[in-house]
């Protein structure tokens, strides 16, 4: 499948920037990111792009058994990454893409060369919080078992 069409990947900017890849958290999309993009556009190139189940993205490339642990959206970002040709990105990742781009980053460390995180996601475990049943396009219910996962991983966070 064309990962293009799969992420629903735009990019914009400045062609000559260095590359900015800007990543939503779960339950967003690439659409959070609009006031930010004028910001960045001029000196930037920015990449933005839909994780499978989120926004545009290509609803039929969702597979249970990629995208049950967060390994499954990094890899997706190191292909998006290999399919722009990055070199030395800053990929900005809001909450649990805080860490897929960790993971990403320890991959492919010649293509995301630094990484900003925003507000990232506490749970850090494998439970239901980072798994696809919190994944973009959640139910209520969804997300009631996502905030109870969290707060019963409370006593683990990091202090």
């Amino acid at each position: 499948m064309d990962i293009g069409r799969r992420n629903n990947v735009t990019v914009t900017g400045n062609p000559e920037g260095r590359t900015v890849v800007l990543a939503h958290g779960f339950g967003c999309d690439q659409n959070m990111w609009r006031l930010t993009v004028p910001a960045l556009a001029a000196e930037y190139r920015v990449v933005l792009f839909d994780y499978v189940g989120a926004g545009r993205s290509e609803l039929s490339a969702f597979s249970k058994a990629r995208y049950s642990s967060l390994e499954g959206y990094a890899q997706d970002v190191e292909e998006i990454c290999e399919a722009l040709d990055l070199r030395d990105a800053v990929f900005v990742g809001h909450s649990v893409s805080a860490m897929i781009g960790v993971l990403a980053a320890a991959r492919v460390p010649e293509r995301i060369g630094a990484l900003v995180m925003i507000a990232p996601s506490p749970a850090t475990s494998t439970t239901a919080a980072t798994t696809a049943d919190s994944a973009p396009r959640t139910s209520t219910n969804s997300w009631r078992r996502w905030i109870r996962t969290i707060w019963a991983g409370r006593p683990r966070w990091p202090r």
